[in-house]
């Protein structure tokens, strides 16, 4: 067993896992949604601002504002919302 010092133990990832994907997708608004997928395809945010009529700043800041509620609401910290 890895021994980790204090306070740098990895989270556990498995909350994310547990998440009800269908449900939490069918309450989010239209933006919100496209940034899932953008995030879930590798694809980048610029490639939506046309069609969300949102710049890429605002773009990034609900991105990053969905990540932090993410991750409150599960305790898992992820790199794809920084």
């Amino acid at each position: 067993m890895t021994s980790w010092p204090v306070g740098r133990r990895p989270r556990d990832r498995r909350p994310a896992r547990r998440l009800d994907w269908h449900a939490l997708v069918l309450k989010l608004d239209g933006v919100t949604k496209a940034i899932l997928r953008a995030l879930a395809d590798g694809s980048e945010l610029t490639r939506l601002v046309s069609s969300v009529k949102l710049s890429r700043s605002s773009l990034q800041t609900r991105k990053k504002t969905l990540g932090q509620g993410l991750i409150a609401s599960t305790s898992v910290t992820t790199s794809c919302f920084r």
